[in-house]
């Protein structure tokens, strides 16, 4: 291979001579040379011209050999290069373009060329392309700007321009990337960030040292910590101290690359309050895999929780109505034995006074248990109350007066009773409500001095108070609230307040059904009951009925004396003997001439044996062989005028109206007292009276 040619002349003579002198094959060369007179002198200059001539002439084609091989390493990084490039005529038209560029307009590159660029684009983006080249030719600068392409392949792609003015002004280069990937990457974080910040859930993230990166809007609304609040500070800020042993659960399963799903627990506010969550926890991967960082979805579910619990309560409610429901018509014929006889040796003549004593406590021990199957038939909610338009401000002072005489002096209780309207109500269960809570609340308090207040309160029932009482009717409500300085309850002993025969008394000391009867009370009243409580803070409680604004409240008068009978012959059917006696002496001491069976065929054939003998039929409604209601429609068969008034022990769908519908007098529910049936027999006989 030849040494390199020099550049500067003396170096260049240097090699041609030495060339000359080392080459013989170069000799003949003289020969040929034209010869001045044959001068040696002259031939060896001309000689050395001529390689010096060649020389050159190699350097050149060397040069010409290199340029051309550059220009094709040129060419292919110019065509395959990722960015599409342009050369435009000072109007815009393509002069030259790489392949790159045909490829993100969709067509051949021979297509583009005298194609103005403006085409290219989407035609509301065409105006704004003219305006960019104006700034790039009246700067003389690189401009940028991002424009939506057209491709005649696939839909429109995004795209950065970059510009420049060559530098005699001849024409624009452009340059042109393809930025279709990062703008939907851009659209679907901008897409995923609104869906975080707007997710009614707390969305959270942390590194696996439990410090917190990111917090959401759902995570303010829960928890009433504000991002700049929470981002840095540790996850265990909102972990109450006795649940911390479940983040460590946690981290450990994310470092192990595993998730957490739908785990349900307890977490703290900023203002103190505990609240039910569900959590949702996924580790954050880096790209060999490896968990960096925790992903946390916390759910707010203490309002689902409630919902439940009034679901099981109420399910409980229906079991002990099923239960109650079964006892309570045999029971009632129980006391109604009980009652009427205790009554009858009440008014026999002549008993000791002491005696008198007895018969009082054996009633009063009735009665005692007649209201203990009402209490279960109410709170199960298979007995509604018979209701009235009452006001609380005359119901709650009269209860509180009776209260006051059962508690103890070291018991203040404070009142706030501003003017409330009326509502439908059961005085008698009212009364119960307040006695039962007071009670507690006094028990709650124990020895200590210690105050019950009694409020009462007028509530909109908008949509706010709807939401926290779903079961409620819009309108307006008044609410009774009870609450006292006790020892409180925890939490599990609140999630079973209402339950029937629960009670944290000692064994004997209470049966466990006060607040399931107020809870049914309140449910009987279409209302609603609410209670908070915190260990060492009290207890107060929140009834709340539906007002009755356009009701008159109607006070009772005294009750009459029972009217006596006139000899009228009265029928009286029941299968129990003990009842059949019980209402035929007692139909004798008012007057009337009672014949007393123990069977609806004994009734039906007295019937037909006297017709138009009797002015009265009074019939049990349950019966072995036939029931009450089949022996009163074959009785008004025979005798189409004849009252009759139908008893039961309990029925969950009999009603006066209904018994009236089919034909009867009235209809009397078990236990019944004399002054009851002393007064329907009236009623009966006398329906104009």
């Amino acid at each position: 291979m030849n040494p390199p040619v020099p550049s500067d002349y003396t170096a260049l003579r240097l090699l041609a001579e030495t060339r000359l002198l080392n080459n013989p094959a170069l000799r003949p060369a003289l020969r040929s040379l034209p010869a001045d007179g044959q001068n040696p002198a002259l031939a060896h200059e001309l000689a050395v011209q001529r390689i010096m001539f060649d020389l050159q002439y190699e350097e050149l084609c060397a040069a010409y050999a290199e340029i051309q091989s550059g220009l094709e390493r040129y060419q292919d990084l110019y065509d395959f290069a990722p960015i599409g490039f342009f050369n435009l005529a000072p109007d815009g038209t393509i002069q030259l373009a790489n392949l790159t560029a045909a490829r993100l307009a969709g067509t051949e590159r021979e297509r583009l060329l005298g194609t103005p660029f403006s085409r290219l684009l989407v035609e509301q983006d065409r105006s704004e392309f003219s305006i960019f080249l104006e700034r790039v030719n009246a700067t003389g600068t690189r401009q940028a700007c991002e424009l939506l392409l057209l491709n005649l392949a696939t839909p429109t792609v995004n795209v950065r321009l970059e510009a420049t003015r060559s530098l005699d002004g001849r024409e624009f280069r452009l340059a042109m990337l393809d930025i279709t990937a990062h703008k939907l990457a851009e659209s679907a974080s901008i897409r995923l960030a609104a869906i975080v910040e707007s997710s009614d859930d707390a969305i959270i993230g942390k590194d696996l040292n439990s410090i917190i990166t990111s917090w959401n809007k759902g995570a303010e609304r829960i928890f009433g910590y504000t991002a700049a609040e929470m981002v840095g500070a540790s996850i265990l800020k909102l972990i109450p101290a006795d649940r911390r042993d479940e983040e460590n659960l946690i981290l450990g399963k994310i470092r192990r690359g595993e998730c957490v799903e739908h785990f349900e627990t307890l977490r703290q506010t900023k203002d103190g309050r505990l609240i039910d969550v569900s959590v949702t926890a996924s580790p954050i991967k880096d790209a060999s895999g490896q968990p960096i960082g925790v992903s946390k979805i916390a759910r707010d579910i203490t309002d689902r929780l409630k919902l439940e619990l009034k679901l099981r309560q109420s399910q409980k409610m229906e079991s002990i109505g099923q239960l109650a429901a079964g006892i309570a018509h045999d029971f009632n014929n129980i006391l109604s034995i009980i009652f009427g006889n205790a009554y009858l040796a009440a008014t026999d003549a002549g008993q000791p006074a002491k005696i008198q004593e007895h018969l009082k406590e054996i009633t009063k021990a009735a009665q005692r248990a007649t209201d203990l199957v009402n209490q279960i038939l109410t709170f199960s909610r298979q007995k509604k109350p018979v209701l009235e338009a009452v006001s609380l401000n005359e119901v709650v002072p009269e209860a509180l007066q009776f209260l006051r005489a059962s508690l103890p002096a070291t018991i203040g209780i404070q009142t706030r009773l501003p003017p409330v309207p009326a509502i439908l109500a059961n005085v008698t269960e009212i009364h119960q409500v307040i006695m039962n809570l007071a009670t507690n609340a006094w028990q709650a308090m124990g020895d200590e001095a210690g105050t019950l207040k009694v409020e009462l309160h007028v509530e909109a029932g908008d949509e706010d108070f709807l939401k926290m009482h779903p079961g409620l009717k819009p309108g307006k409500y008044v609410r009774l609230s009870l609450s006292d300085t006790g020892c409180g309850m925890d939490r599990a002993t609140l999630e079973r307040i209402f339950d029937p025969f629960f009670t944290t008394k000692a064994a004997g000391e209470g049966t466990g059904l006060g607040l399931a009867v107020v809870h049914g009370i309140m449910k009987g009243h279409e209302g609603d009951i609410s209670v908070y409580s915190q260990p060492g803070e009290g207890t107060v409680f929140h009834l709340f009925f539906p007002a009755n604004e356009t009701g008159t409240v109607v006070h009772p008068p005294a009750p009459p004396v029972i009217p006596r009978g006139q000899g009228e012959r009265i029928l009286f059917v029941d299968d129990e003997t003990s009842l059949v006696r019980l209402g035929q002496n007692i139909l004798e001491r008012f007057g009337y001439a009672p014949t007393a069976v123990t069977s609806a065929q004994a009734a039906l054939e007295a019937v037909q044996a006297e017709p138009g003998a009797f002015a009265l039929v009074i019939t049990d409604m349950t019966m072995p062989g036939m029931d009450g209601i089949t022996l009163g429609g074959r009785l008004l068969a025979l005798e189409p005028h004849l009252p009759i008034i139908l008893m039961t022990g309990y029925s969950k769908t009999m009603t006066v109206e209904k018994v009236r519908a089919l034909g009867f007098q009235d209809l009397l529910i078990k236990p019944v007292s004399a002054r009851a049936l002393g007064e329907v027999v009236h009623r009966a006989l006398c329906p104009r009276s």
